[in-house]
């Protein structure tokens, strides 16, 4: 049985062997970042998210994807806080999925899922890379296979949702059932940092009221 890793997946696994297909629109995807356009965020929380920024802007061209993600991903994920009564923040955490033809393997940057001491279901995934330029494995191909192992693990009509991170770039994902679908970029080195940190806590609050439904065998 053939074995495959995310760092090795491609657009044409993503389309081929996983049969994906990238859509223009889902109501999932609109329904999140709209939400977030009336989330607010307090003082305390946008004092915090332009100290990050700063530190970022000095010292991410020097970082490697390690530092990048201790020392500004780790920290806007913290302050969101994914830890609640019905899910937990992971990091470097396996999650596979077996097929009749395939294995698919390997660990997620950040992932939230149900569970306290090791992840259950998975409602949420990140994978990041530093470096600007285009890497051979894109991040954005690797984490929409994590998010379709998840949507099988979890296997429910739920959609699955996903960060994509080049340096300073951010794009949203959406997984339900053969479909996803990607937002437009956003760039944490401008004043989008305050959209992206919205995009999160409205995140936060979708996955808490589809915990709920899901606990009340709601689908």
């Amino acid at each position: 049985m053939e074995t495959i890793n995310y760092s090795n997946v491609t657009k044409d696994i993503i389309r081929k062997k996983l049969g994906l297909k990238n859509v223009e629109k889902c109501e999932f995807l609109t329904n999140w970042l709209d939400r977030s356009k009336t989330t607010e965020i307090t003082d305390i929380e946008t004092f915090v998210a332009e100290k990050l920024q700063k530190m970022m802007l000095r010292r991410i061209e020097e970082w490697n994807e390690f530092e990048l993600s201790e020392h500004f991903i780790g920290p806007i994920m913290a302050m969101v806080d994914f830890n609640t009564d019905y899910f937990s923040m992971f990091a470097e955490r396996t999650i596979e999925v077996q097929t009749e033809n395939f294995l698919l393997t390997g660990k997620a940057d950040m992932l939230v899922a149900s569970g306290e001491t090791e992840p259950i279901s998975p409602y949420f995934c990140l994978q990041e890379y530093k470096r600007q330029t285009a890497p051979n494995n894109h991040p954005l191909f690797q984490v929409i296979a994590e998010m379709y192992a998840a949507s099988q693990k979890n296997n429910n009509s739920k959609p699955v949702y996903g960060i994509s991170i080049i340096g300073k770039m951010w794009q949203f994902v959406v997984l339900q059932n053969s479909d996803y679908c990607l937002s437009y970029s956003f760039t944490a080195d401008s004043p989008q940092i305050f959209e992206i940190f919205k995009i999160l806590k409205a995140l936060k609050d979708i996955l808490i009221e589809n915990a709920i439904k899901l606990e009340s065998h709601v689908i």
